[in-house]
């Protein structure tokens, strides 16, 4: 059996990588390139938790100031207020806040609110027996945006 011809350089030039060398090349390129990415989507994923928890924590803020409001409200008129009625005393949100919905009864108050910039959704519902009003947890949720 004749033997493989062996390469040679051609008048000093470079050796040409045989296959196993170029094979290698491209597992390690393609490693790396694996590497980069998934790095690249962690590093992504761990600024939208922080976002999101940022967003989280700024909602419950103004769902307590709400809570605030309404215990106030209640004290002075003996009913809780709407939506209209709180904005109608000074009851402001940030610009990245919207009202989703809200409600009120005689012995209830809902707000629902969402932050645009992340789409999370928090809400309280409070109480005529809630002291305080802060007894009640704030729900949140993440949205598709």
């Amino acid at each position: 059996m004749p033997e493989a011809p062996v390469r040679r350089p051609a008048r000093g030039g470079p050796v040409a990588p045989n296959r196993e060398q170029q094979d290698r090349r491209v597992v390690v390129s393609l490693v790396t390139a694996f590497v980069i990415v998934a790095v690249i989507g962690a590093t992504y994923s761990i600024q939208g938790s922080f976002k999101t928890d940022d967003s989280k924590a700024a909602l419950t803020q103004s769902l307590d100031a709400v809570s605030r409001r309404q215990v106030d409200f209640r004290v002075i008129n003996q009913r809780f207020a709407s939506w209209d009625e709180l904005t109608g005393k000074g009851m402001s949100l940030p610009p990245s806040q919207r009202v989703v919905s809200s409600n009120t009864s005689g012995f209830h108050w809902y707000v629902s609110l969402k932050d645009i910039e992340t789409g999370v959704i928090c809400e309280r519902l409070g109480g005529l027996m809630d002291p305080g009003g802060e007894e009640r947890p704030t729900s949140c949720r993440e949205t598709v945006r």
